[in-house]
């Protein structure tokens, strides 16, 4: 399971390693990772490292899924990019092969994805600057190559929530799996009890797709 850009590592693992997970749990995911094509992050392009700290910290986190899509420790940014002069069709094959939405990647992983039991998206509802289109874009790639993720609409934030979330989808990921059912009486289950008390039962069915 992941939260953020550790969803998009937690998604994209199983693909590039199957195998040893079965289910994956998504807590508003950066699943855009390295998905070079219309995500406008290329004005956030380093021309050096050394710039790195003075980044948001959306931008500095891109940037660490650049290095490790593309790394090139011969120019001072570390990384390729599709966007940046000089780069080669070899560069674009690497993000396309690591970009979660992009079908056609998906559909090179189907035996990987074909092992994974579930897949659960949990996508917040309380507005700001969120990961839900891009899921929903993912979750459309997915179907169309025969997946039918679990998608879920959850209160709060993209930040917020995140430990009531995790149990939730702990207990929907592991309720698939060999191994027992996740224990939520040794978890966060009252703050999750209180939450879903507060906000309704309602707001966290599963949505069809």
């Amino acid at each position: 399971m992941g939260h953020s850009t550790g969803g998009y590592a937690a998604m994209l693992l199983p693909l590039l390693y199957p195998g040893i997970w079965s289910a994956v749990g998504l807590n508003d995911a950066s699943v855009w990772g390295a998905c070079a094509r219309g995500r406008g992050w290329q004005h956030d392009s380093l021309e050096a490292f050394s710039l790195y700290s003075a980044m948001s910290a959306s931008s500095q986190a891109w940037v660490q899924v650049a290095i490790a899509t593309a790394p090139n420790l011969d120019v001072p940014r570390y990384y390729d990019a599709p966007w940046i002069e000089g780069a080669g069709s070899d560069v674009e094959a690497k993000w396309d092969s690591r970009c979660l939405s992009n079908e056609g990647m998906l559909r090179d992983n189907l035996n990987a994805l074909e092992q994974l039991k579930m897949i659960a998206l949990a996508l917040p509802t309380g507005g700001g600057r969120t990961n839900v289109g891009v899921n929903r874009g993912m979750a459309k790639a997915l179907r169309a190559v025969g997946n039918d993720p679990t998608v879920l609409y959850v209160p709060g934030t993209h930040g917020s929530h995140r430990a009531e979330r995790f149990v939730f989808l702990a207990g929907l990921v592991t309720s698939v799996m060999a191994a027992p059912s996740f224990d939520v009486s040794r978890s966060r289950a009252l703050a999750w009890g209180s939450l879903k008390g507060t906000m309704g039962a309602e707001t966290f069915a599963a949505v069809a797709p």
